[in-house]
Order: C-alpha cells, then structure tokens, then sequence
C-alpha cells in the first residue's frame, strides 16, 4: 500500500492513527463516523482522478500501482 498517500487521506479525514506501545506493529485509525465516511469519499475521488488522469486508458492495475496495491 502506499502508506504516504494513506496518512495523508487518513490527515485529511481528521482520523487519527493509534498504536499500542506493547504492540508497536499494530495500528488502527480512530474518528467519528462522520470522519470515516469522508475518508471514503476521499479515496473514492482518488480513484476518480486516476481515471480521468488516464482517461480511457485505464485499467484496474493502474489504480493498484497508484495505490501501491500488489495484484
């Protein structure tokens, strides 16, 4: 995953990212619902962008290699 883009979108959602000292590896997002909606939103227009960035061309590995996403 391209975890510079996912802190970005999870900052731009006002989630927070919590991590448990015991269990450094282990991570969760926190915010209201409202917030993980527009989390939602935001990585719905995304995907959106990428498509029309690459408009016709586009197929789904395009999104996976914009997301940082193996197939």
């Amino acid at each position: 995953m391209n975890e510079e883009l996912f802190l970005k979108l999870v900052d731009d959602a006002e989630l927070d990212i919590v991590s448990n000292p015991d269990m450094p590896d282990y991570k969760w997002v926190e915010g209201t619902e409202e917030d993980l909606m527009k989390l939602i939103e935001l990585v719905v227009r995304e995907c959106a962008e990428v498509l029309y960035a690459r408009s016709g061309h586009a197929q789904p590995a395009d999104l996976y290699e914009h997301f940082g996403v193996e197939e």
